[in-house]
């Protein structure tokens, strides 16, 4: 894939641009598709990424597929992580280790993990802040809606005693009625 070629190809105007059968591209041309408009960027053909073309990758305002990368060492995912797109697929992780888990939850998108069956338990609870959602091989991983905390907005403690205060007068027009109603018997 030559520049001249990477220019037409990041003018496509549809949703994502797929070029599965790549097998690497040159820095020079990532740095053209990366300005790639549109929804997504799908580079599944590549087996291994430098730290500079992961960190090119990583400015794709897209969604990013990744999904068949062999070389996921610590320094190619610090580089992903960086990623500002809404979404990245890494479905050629089959194994969660802890540092490779620690590494992904700074991530701010949704995480596409299809070569993972679940998340260990002993791992799991370095995602319990991740604010997106995380898709595994045969189920999803929502973010976890926090309870009101102390440190929760003003908002939220306010709009949670609106609505104690409006159930609470509702059972007290129920039991004037169940009162009234009990007293004409």
């Amino acid at each position: 894939l030559d520049e001249s070629l990477a220019h037409r190809l990041a003018g496509h105007s549809g949703r994502t641009l797929y070029l599965d059968n790549l097998h690497h591209v040159d820095l020079e041309v990532l740095e053209i598709l990366i300005t790639h408009a549109g929804r997504g960027l799908s580079l599944d053909g590549i087996k291994n990424l430098s730290i500079e073309e992961a960190s090119v990758l990583a400015r794709y305002r897209g969604r990013l597929s990744l999904n068949n990368l062999s070389n996921l060492n610590s320094e190619i995912l610090a580089a992903l992580v960086q990623h500002t797109g809404k979404s990245m697929s890494l479905a050629s992780l089959e194994k969660l280790s802890h540092p490779q888990a620690q590494q992904l939850k700074e991530y701010k998108g949704d995480l596409y993990l299809r070569g993972l069956c679940g998340i260990p338990l002993t791992i799991e609870s370095a995602f319990v802040e991740f604010p997106g959602k995380i898709v595994l091989k045969h189920h999803e991983r929502r973010p976890i809606q926090a309870y009101a905390s102390v440190d929760a907005p003003a908002e939220d403690r306010g709009a949670r005693i609106a609505l104690g205060i409006v159930t609470f007068a509702c059972m007290a027009a129920l039991f004037a009625l169940l009162i009234a109603a009990l007293s004409n018997f």
